[in-house]
């Protein structure tokens, strides 16, 4: 009877430690949702801007649209090797936080804002004054090249504004908050537009006015979130006064980052290479394979963002058994959303191309590209959700270090790609042949390196942690 009731007693004890690892994962879970869905938002607020933009130039003519084309490459690269000033201050602020030294979190935001300050003004003067020399590298049109100088020129004081916005949206992600950056973010969009329309047609403009309304609005919401994080910051003793050694700091922690993104965006580039020997037909479908890839991006990429502010946050806290479970949690919800995601666009890839083309040459080669980039979501899933991760560890120089590798595992896929081209590959081969190429050769190899940091390396995110703990950081 004594063994009965025993037994009775372990079976309980085991039913409420079940139990309450349960409910632990499923906080976690609301914790995740509740930092991804509005970070989403913000996501998404962002490019559903530029497609209207981009419907308002188009009626000014084609060759405003082309020009907004080109101009939006070379911002988007500037983004690309600026960006790093929201992944290093979201990953410091929230290893801050989690070590209970609030005055620290808020420090390196405001040193990364005037990091961010300084960066943006030499950017912006060498965008005016370099806009010539980059445009005409991109076109030989001088109608389009004129309207893109036009445009980069008008836009260029913006670029003060979008890496401000930078800083300062990543240390509210480090302190937990992704609802303000979607409120400013959707205010802002909508301000944008019925500026530009106001700019471009009320006044005049052309796309002169669209380049000048994104540098106004882009400049009020840098005010807006110096306004938020000064009030903020005030709260716990800390004013906007830069300090040298965190901009210093700020500086060092963002390189390696620069150097990643580099690296990334030549990866993207280097896709459009076989594609572009090949016609019209072949490079339409390759956009709109890459308009859906970069819309799942979004999505997968505001997982990545409450990963990267959680684990920051444990990692301070210098908890390695939450961390653990955080990982557990974070791995399980990528593999789930990235089979969610491949499987809509497996089903839905017969149709998906009729909502961009007209051409009906183009309708079966973008299908065959879309069901090969399918695959790849699960693993790409995977890989942006550890990005976020081992951003949060702040292990950037890793990133560095692989970014170069993983480039050239890709580069002898797209010459094989190249080559079948030659020996009379159609736009089905080639298109299909390039995201097999990123998807499963590019991603596979982030997919490799990532996992092997987060759960192998000592000097992944565990082991981070652990010491952390052994020093009593926290």
């Amino acid at each position: 009877m004594k063994f009965v009731d025993e037994a009775s007693r372990e079976a309980v004890d085991l039913q409420g430690e079940l139990e309450g690892q349960n409910d632990a994962s499923q906080h976690l879970l609301r914790r995740i949702l509740t930092l991804a869905i509005p970070a989403l938002g913000a996501l998404v607020a962002d490019p559903l801007f530029m497609l209207i933009d981009s419907a308002m130039v188009g009626h000014l003519g084609t060759s405003q649209l082309a020009a907004l084309s080109v101009a939006s490459q070379i911002r988007e690269t500037l983004a690309v090797l600026f960006i790093f000033l929201a992944y290093s201050t979201t990953s410091l602020s929230a290893r801050a936080l989690g070590a209970s030294d609030k005055k620290k979190a808020f420090q390196v935001g405001v040193d990364a804002s005037w990091l961010a300050l300084g960066l943006g003004i030499i950017s912006a003067l060498l965008l005016a004054w370099a806009a010539p020399a980059l445009v005409h590298r991109m076109t030989p049109d001088p109608q389009v090249a004129q309207h893109a100088i036009t445009y980069l020129r008008a836009s260029a004081p913006g670029i003060v504004g979008m890496l401000i916005g930078f800083s300062t949206v990543g240390t509210l992600r480090g302190l937990q908050d992704t609802q303000t950056p979607f409120l400013v973010t959707t205010l802002g969009a909508i301000l944008n537009v019925g500026l530009n329309a106001t700019l471009m047609y009320g006044i005049g403009m052309g796309v002169a006015g669209s380049g000048l309304g994104t540098s106004i609005v882009q400049l009020l919401m840098a005010g807006v979130y110096l306004a938020i994080l000064n009030a903020q910051a005030r709260k716990v003793g800390i004013t906007l006064t830069p300090s040298g050694a965190g901009i210093l700091g700020a500086t060092k922690e963002g390189a390696p980052l620069v150097i990643r993104g580099l690296a990334l965006r030549a990866a993207m580039l280097a896709t459009i290479w076989p594609v572009s020997h090949i016609g019209p037909e072949a490079l339409a479908s390759y956009q709109i394979i890459l308009t859906i890839w970069t819309l799942c991006a979004f999505i997968l990429d505001a997982l990545a963002i409450a990963a990267q502010s959680l684990v920051g946050l444990a990692i301070g806290q210098g908890e390695k058994s939450a961390l653990k479970e955080l990982l557990r949690i974070l791995t399980r919800s990528g593999i789930f959303s990235g089979l969610l995601l491949g499987v809509f666009i497996a089903v839905s890839s017969p149709w998906i191309p009729l909502l961009f083309s007209s051409d009906p040459a183009v309708h079966p080669v973008a299908t065959i590209g879309l069901l090969v980039s399918c695959l790849a979501m699960p693993i790409s899933a995977v890989v942006f959700m550890l990005d976020g991760v081992l951003l949060g560890a702040g292990d950037n120089i890793f990133f560095a270090k692989v970014a170069l590798v993983q480039l050239l595992l890709l580069i002898p896929a797209l010459v094989a790609v190249e080559y079948a081209r030659v020996k009379g590959g159609g736009p089905a081969v080639v298109v299909g042949g390039v995201w097999a190429a990123y998807g499963l050769i590019y991603m596979s190899a982030r997919f490799g390196f990532n996992m092997y940091r987060t759960w192998r390396s000592e000097r992944g995110p565990l082991g981070i942690c652990a010491k952390s703990a052994a020093e009593e950081s926290c």
